[in-house]
């Protein structure tokens, strides 16, 4: 586990990562460490008299699921569903995400894969950036998708999935695309080979 989470008597959260020890909020005091150096007397729980109130600490690692909200909606419809909202905590959260899951239709089990961007942006170009994407194309091509979408609408076809869900004698059936995944994956590394850049 690379960083901790302290929650002081339900304030919010602190971040600290292990290696550097740096806490910076608790208590309402902000900041509690500059540079590493304490600041002592302002901190309360770090004075002469220790933690003198509920704290309690977890380990997290560095990106994690912090939060899923599912909430059922047209529940009185033929084409019932349900929106589910993942919040992903860390330090590391803001970078590309991809999330799976697996969804039952019935006794059917599918993959669900919420695939992160294969585009190169002109100001993600980073040192090391070459390093992640081959990264991102050797996870992405590991993971089982049935079903699968992406930030872009357009390159997972949602209009044409949406539409299509009206008419289709199962509401699933026009999302389960593993093929439409497998051009996605190898359309985006053939991009990043030819050096293409958005």
């Amino acid at each position: 586990m690379d960083v901790l989470q302290l929650d002081v008597s339900g304030r919010p959260q602190a971040w600290m990562t292990v290696k550097e020890a740096a806490i910076l909020y608790a208590c309402g005091h902000s900041p509690m460490v500059e540079n590493g150096v304490s600041l002592g007397n302002k901190v309360d729980y770090l004075t002469f008299g220790g933690i003198y109130r509920g704290a309690s600490i977890r380990a997290v690692p560095q990106t994690f699921i912090e939060n899923v909200f599912a909430q059922p909606a047209d529940v009185m419809d033929t084409k019932r569903r349900v929106l589910v909202r993942c919040f992903v905590g860390g330090s590391k959260s803001a970078g590309n995400l991809t999330l799976t899951a697996e969804l039952r239709d019935g006794e059917r089990v599918l993959n669900a894969v919420s695939a992160c961007s294969v585009i190169v942006m002109g100001g993600s170009r980073y040192p090391g950036y070459q390093a992640d994407f081959e990264r991102t194309f050797r996870v992405l091509r590991s993971l089982p998708a049935d079903i699968w979408f992406t930030s872009h609408a357009r390159e997972w076809a949602r209009y044409r999935k949406f539409v299509a869900r009206d008419t289709a004698k199962s509401p699933t059936a026009p999302f389960i695309d593993p093929q439409g995944y497998r051009v996605y994956v190898d359309s985006g590394e053939a991009r990043f080979r030819r050096g293409v850049v958005h």
